[in-house]
C-alpha cells in the first residue's frame, strides 16, 4: 500500500474518532514513523510503505485514535517559532501562552532578572531568554518531570547557562531577591471543569491545570510573591482564563502593589493576560 493510500485511510479513521485535524495528524504521524519531514513525505506519496514502517505507523495511529495527544506522540510542539521537546508529565505549550510572551516582548524592556513561576516545559523561560539578550531567568516548577523537559529545552536552544531551574511548590514558597519581571502561566482551570475538557487534556498532568475551586487559587499567591520579590518599578505578567480578567484584576488590585494594571486580549479578543506595571516603591517586603 502506498503512503497516499495509508494517509487517506488514516485520516478517515482519525475523523471517525473525533480528531479535529485528521489529515494533518495523519501526515505528522506518517512522517514520524518514516523519520522524514512533511516535505519529504509529499515527495514520496506514491511509494510503497515498508511493512516495518507500516507497523510503526499503525501503532502511532492507534494511540492518536485513543485521543492521546499528538504532541506527546511526535515529541514536539512549536512555540514562538521554536521547537520544544514534550512528553508525558509536562503540559503541552499552547498558543495562548505565546500571547503572554509577546506581551512582555512588546514592552521593549531589557529585563535583566526574570522569575518564571510554573515554568512547565520552559516555553516562556526559554523564549524570553532567547529574545532578551543578557537576561537571567529563574524558572520554577513543582514537577521534577517538567523541569527535566525544561532543562532539555533550554540546552536545545542554547540558553541553559542563563536559566536557573528550581523545584518548588510556589503555594508554599517565597523567593528571595529583587526581580525586574515576574511571569507565570499558572494552573487556572476551575476544578469542576476538568472532567469536561477536550479528551486529549486528560493525558496531561492535572496539577498543571487545576486552579482550585474557581480557578483563581494561584493568583493570590502570585500577587504576594510579586509584592515580596519584585524590584520597584517591576512588572508582573500572568496568563489567565478567557473569562477571568476582571476577577484576577480585582485580586491584584486588592494587594495595592502596582500603579498600573490592565487586561490584554488574545487574537480572538478574549481576556488572556494580566499585565501589572510600575511596582510601587516600598510595597511588599524585599529581601536580598
Amino acid at each position: 500500500m502506498t503512503i497516499r493510500e495509508l494517509l487517506s485511510r488514516a485520516a478517515a479513521r482519525l475523523g471517525e474518532n473525533g480528531v479535529e485535524n485528521p489529515s494533518l495528524d495523519a501526515e505528522l504521524l506518517m512522517a514520524k514513523a518514516l523519520g522524514v519531514t512533511r516535505a519529504g513525505l509529499y515527495a514520496s506519496l506514491n511509494e510503497t510503505v515498508h511493512p516495518g514502517d507500516r507497523a510503526d505507523f499503525e501503532g502511532l495511529l492507534e494511540k492518536r485514535c485513543r485521543r492521546y495527544p499528538l504532541q506527546y506522540i511526535i515529541g514536539e510542539q512549536e512555540f514562538m517559532g521554536l521547537s520544544f521537546t514534550v512528553g508525558e508529565g509536562v503540559l503541552i505549550p499552547r498558543a495562548d501562552t505565546e500571547v503572554l510572551v509577546e506581551t512582555i516582548l512588546n514592552l521593549r524592556e531589557n529585563f535583566k532578572s526574570i522569575l518564571d513561576l510554573c515554568t512547565g516545559s520552559g516555553a516562556a523561560a526559554v523564549s524570553l531568554a532567547k529574545n532578551i539578550p543578557g537576561s537571567r531567568v529563574t524558572a520554577v516548577d513543582i514537577s521534577a518531570k517538567a523541569l527535566e523537559y525544561a532543562e532539555r529545552n533550554a540546552e536545545r536552544h542554547g540558553v541553559l547557562d542563563r536559566i536557573d531551574f528550581k523545584k518548588r511548590d510556589i503555594l508554599n514558597w517565597m523567593p528571595r531577591g529583587n526581580y525586574e519581571l515576574v511571569v507565570s502561566n499558572p494552573p487556572y482551570i476551575p476544578r469542576g471543569e476538568l472532567p469536561h475538557l477536550q479528551e486529549e487534556v486528560r493525558f496531561e498532568p492535572e496539577r498543571a491545570l487545576d486552579g482550585g475551586p474557581k480557578g483563581l487559587s494561584f493568583y493570590y499567591t502570585l500577587g504576594d510573591i510579586a509584592g515580596r520579590c519584585l524590584a520597584p518599578g517591576g512588572v508582573l505578567a500572568m496568563e489567565i482564563g478567557w473569562d477571568q480578567g476582571e476577577r484576577v484584576m480585582g485580586i491584584i488590585k486588592s494587594k495595592e502593589i502596582f500603579h498600573h494594571i490592565e487586561i490584554i486580549k488574545d487574537y480572538a479578543h478574549r481576556d488572556r493576560v494580566i499585565l501589572c506595571g510600575g511596582k510601587k516603591l516600598g510595597s511588599g517586603t524585599h529581601e536580598g
